[in-house]
């Protein structure tokens, strides 16, 4: 399970490095979704998936690697231990560097709920118009489950 979440990390991190629109074009019509600043705000007060994830991706913005560890359950924090520290820094040097020369943003972030589990997908990267049109991370998923009525990252989960 752990080289699963080590190379669905991977994936998520290295996928999409040079996109352009012409592989972006899955997202035409979506509406352009930037990610919150709000991040002083404790997951507790997160109610639902897409709201972590926005906040895991202000987050990855602003390096706070400390803040993207607690959207992780307590169990893949426990079964992977520092492993987590290290994909959810490599994943922050990878969004900085993204939105290093133009402002990026979420785009097409979608949510499926079904009872106590999740699924949120979202491409991040250069927009114009809601489509990405520059330097992206591709698409991004992750699996998501209710932990003590939070939501939390269990695992990085395939692009549907």
């Amino acid at each position: 399970m752990r080289n699963i979440f080590l190379v669905g990390l991977a994936f998520l991190v290295f996928t999409g490095c040079n996109s352009t629109a012409n592989n972006a074009t899955s997202n035409t019509g979506s509406a352009d979704k930037t990610v919150s600043s709000s991040n002083n705000a404790p997951n507790s007060s997160i109610r639902n998936p897409k709201a972590v994830i926005e906040k895991y991706m202000t987050d990855a913005e602003n390096g706070k690697i400390e803040e993207m560890d607690k959207a992780f359950t307590d169990a893949t924090l426990q079964k992977r231990g520092y492993g987590v520290k290290e994909d959810n820094k490599t994943f922050s040097d990878r969004v900085k560097e993204i939105g290093a020369k133009e402002k990026a943003s979420i785009v097409n972030l979608q949510e499926k709920v079904n009872g106590e589990s999740a699924q949120v997908t979202l491409d991040y990267g250069i927009a114009k118009n809601g489509v990405i049109s520059g330097k992206s991370i591709g698409c991004t998923a992750f699996e998501m489950v209710k932990e003590s009525n939070e939501w939390r990252i269990k695992e990085p989960a395939p692009c549907l």
